[in-house]
Parts: C-alpha cells; structure tokens; sequence
C-alpha cells in the first residue's frame, strides 16, 4: 500500500497486486465468520459485517450462508427442517381420491375443487382415526349432500351433521360451535364420534345406528343399509370391490 499526497490531502493508493489480495482475504475472513455464527446457531448471520467495503467484497459470503441454513443437521443427526421432504400421497391413492372426487361433484352437483378438498380431508382423517375413508364419504353424502353449510331442524350441523350442541367439547379445540361449519373441524369430529361408536358396538351397523340416533330404537329406519350403499357406489367409483374396508 502507498501513501501519497494530493491536494494537501492524504490519500490511500492499493497497488494493482495487493488490491485483489486484499479483497479475497476479506471475503475468506468473512465466510469463516459465517460459517462460525451459523452453526452456532445465530438468528442474524449478518452480525459484524457493518463494513460496507467487507460486505461488498464478500458477497458470496451470503450464498454460502444461505447453503449452510439449508444443510445444517439437528443435534440428532436428523435433517434440518428446510430439508425435510413433505410426505406424498402413493400414486395409487391420488388416483383413487381423483376418481371419487369426480363421482361425488358430478352425482351431487358440487364444485370439483371444493369436492377435491372434501375428499382429501377425508382420506387424510380416515388414515388418522382408522377408519374406512369411502365410509366417511357415504355418511356426508346421506347426510348433508355435501353441503357444508348444511343445517337440520334438530341442530345437525355441517357435512357430517354433527350434533353440535352435544359434541360442543369436541370442536372446543377448534374455537368452538361455530367450527361445525368448517369442513375440516366438521369431519374430523364426525369421523371421531363414528370411530367411537364403532369401538363401543364392535360393528359398522351398529355404529350407523348410534350416529344416526337410533341405538335405543329397534332399527334405523333403513339409515345404515342407506349409508353401505353409497358406500358401494363410491367404491365402485375408486375402482375398489364394494365390500373393503
């Protein structure tokens, strides 16, 4: 480096040799200092990089610090979440829940993308509660038509016609009464009121008959054999054998 005298004032002059030296010494400084406050787990990588000349002279300091937050391992040794692939459905199934969602929108005259996201939801309950996903379609369609809005003179409400005033603690956990008209909330809890019954009377038919009201009556009223048929139509229309579960 030399000084020189211009003006009156001093000046700083880099020799040619010495100019780019200097910058890739910064920029190494710089992506060591990164490389330190990411795995330590810094929320501000940019923390001591106040000098504007470093900054500009390091910039793929930041492309470095971006692949570092992006293949950092937990203390376990699992990936870190930006890594994480999100489950997938298996081709077999996407098709499957494609077929039905057809079926459903065009025997019930419902939008195939709200009918899409009703399908979807119940495929992904059934596989948390256990429960035959094409059934818990067969009871929104006899219930509610797939009408999420839907609402009967004894206080049924939503898709699956919940009992809200009975089951209120069951949609505590997603704000409170007014959830059963959410599809997802309102499934969810239908699916797990089915589910229960089906523990408690050991059969599908008995369970139809508890959902619909009718366990102390001597029969359903045709509400179960209703509920397995289209649960045959449906089954029929995934290109599955009417009688799985």
């Amino acid at each position: 480096m030399f000084k020189q005298v211009w003006g009156g004032s001093l000046a700083v002059q880099w020799p040619r040799a010495e100019f780019p030296l200097a910058f890739q010494r910064a920029g190494v400084r710089a992506l060591a200092a990164a490389t330190v406050l990411a795995l330590a787990g810094t929320t501000s990588i940019d923390q001591g990089f106040d000098d504007p000349s470093v900054v500009s002279s390091a910039s793929g300091v930041f492309d470095a610090r971006d692949h570092l937050r992006h293949t950092l391992v937990s203390p376990l040794g699992a990936p870190a979440l930006e890594t994480r692939a999100l489950p997938r459905k298996p081709a077999a199934t996407a098709v499957e829940q494609r077929d039905v969602a057809r079926f459903i929108a065009e025997r019930y005259q419902v939008a195939i993308d709200q009918t899409q996201q009703f399908v979807d939801y119940a495929y992904r309950i059934a596989r948390e509660v256990r429960l035959d996903p094409l059934l818990i379609l067969a009871v929104m369609s006899v219930e509610s038509s797939f009408n999420p809005r839907a609402q009967s003179p004894a206080g049924a409400q939503g898709l699956m016609q919940v009992l809200t005033r009975v089951h209120l603690d069951k949609f505590e956990p997603f704000g409170g009464a007014a959830a059963a008209f959410d599809p997802l909330a309102n499934i969810r809890v239908g699916a797990q009121i089915l589910k229960d019954y089906m523990r408690r009377d050991g059969t599908v038919e008995g369970a139809l008959k508890s959902y619909v009201g009718a366990a102390l009556l001597p029969d359903d009223g045709g509400y179960g054999r209703k509920v397995l048929g289209e649960r045959e139509l449906i089954a029929q229309a995934a290109g599955r054998p009417a009688s799985a579960n």
